[in-house]
């Protein structure tokens, strides 16, 4: 460690203090970098469900390059990229959740999107052998099945934002130190 122009030993001290500074989050940074990524993550996730799952990890891993721009700290831990991966991935969901908000009492697309659920829960039940399962489509055909269906949609997508999102923030540290080497 360098102070006053002079090499000094890393102590225990120094090295808690290094890694104290590595792993805090400078929220003011964070927040616009973490929107930013997020909304990306949204677009990705609005635009082609093919690529719903690159397009968060993507953005976990640009929530990490622009924090880093920001802060501009030499280290950055895994734990602090997938936190940063994270706060991206909830703010992704926030938004995607708006913007399916606004297609449905906007635009409409309610109906469209009932109408693809129960196509996908006809489906299913058809491919299904088991007769005992019948029952569980019948139920989710039904307004409350349908809302079960759709929370649980949410809630999938939600866990994947997190998931994908996080791996993106590690991935991203990785990156970055990988190419601080150079």
């Amino acid at each position: 460690m360098v102070e006053g122009g002079a090499e000094q030993p890393v102590t225990g001290e120094s090295a808690s203090r290094i890694l104290s500074d590595a792993t805090r989050i400078e929220w003011p940074h964070a927040l616009p970098a973490a929107a930013a990524a997020g909304a990306i993550s949204a677009v990705f996730m609005l635009v082609s469900l093919a690529g719903l799952s690159l397009g968060m990890v993507f953005g976990g891993m640009l929530c990490v390059v622009l924090y880093r721009r920001r802060v501009r700290r030499n280290v950055l831990t895994s734990g602090t990229g997938a936190r940063l991966g994270a706060l991206s991935g909830v703010l992704g969901f926030a938004i995607f959740s708006i913007f399916t908000a606004v297609q449905v009492l906007v635009f409409h697309a309610g109906d469209q999107i009932r109408a693809n659920l129960l196509e996908s829960i006809k489906e299913a039940a058809a491919k299904t052998p088991d007769p005992q399962m019948q029952p569980v489509f019948d139920y989710l055909r039904t307004p409350g099945g349908m809302q079960l269906a759709m929370a649980t949609g949410f809630a999938v997508i939600l866990l994947m934002f997190l998931v994908l999102s996080s791996a993106g923030g590690i991935l991203g540290v990785a990156l970055l130190r990988r190419q601080h080497k150079r």
